[in-house]
């Protein structure tokens, strides 16, 4: 397909494009991942400090997106380097990624909640609840810079 694809880029792509004719996003929707991190992995590197770096993504990203375009989980893994599991390995991999996660819409709506119970704590200075929000932004911020770099 591409020179710039990995292998399991060019097997998930032709899938996406050719076969499905899904749109990146749709298909990074399906693998629930970011479109950023489908590139990542299709293209096997990531920009880091200015610079190109090597993806390596999990067994478990590779099964969701293979899953997501309809290409045989197997296949996938051999592409990407993996050894091919069986599968009810994969099977129970499979299960875990479609496990619901909370979307985006969710957290914020959390984060919006818990921020009005701060603001509506008696007995606390105005100070103080500033100092706890910055706090509870500032650890939103970083689980979710940590689940899109998953």
């Amino acid at each position: 397909m591409s020179k710039n694809l990995t292998p399991l880029g060019d097997l998930l792509e032709k899938a996406r494009s050719e076969v499905l004719r899904i749109s990146v996003r749709e298909a990074a929707r399906r693998a629930r991942i970011s479109d950023t991190r489908w590139h990542q992995v299709v293209t096997g590197k990531q920009r880091k400090a200015g610079a190109d770096v090597p993806v390596n993504p999990t067994d478990r990203t590779v099964i969701a997106m293979a899953s997501a375009v309809g290409v045989d989980p197997g296949d996938a893994l051999e592409a990407a380097g993996f050894i091919r599991l069986s599968d009810e390995h994969v099977a129970a991999i499979l299960r875990e990624t479609e496990e619901p996660k909370p979307s985006v819409a969710d957290a914020s709506r959390s984060l919006v909640d818990e921020i009005e119970r701060i603001r509506n704590l008696r007995g606390v200075s105005p100070d103080d609840k500033i100092r706890m929000i910055r706090a509870l932004v500032d650890l939103h911020e970083e689980r979710a810079a940590a689940t899109e770099a998953r």
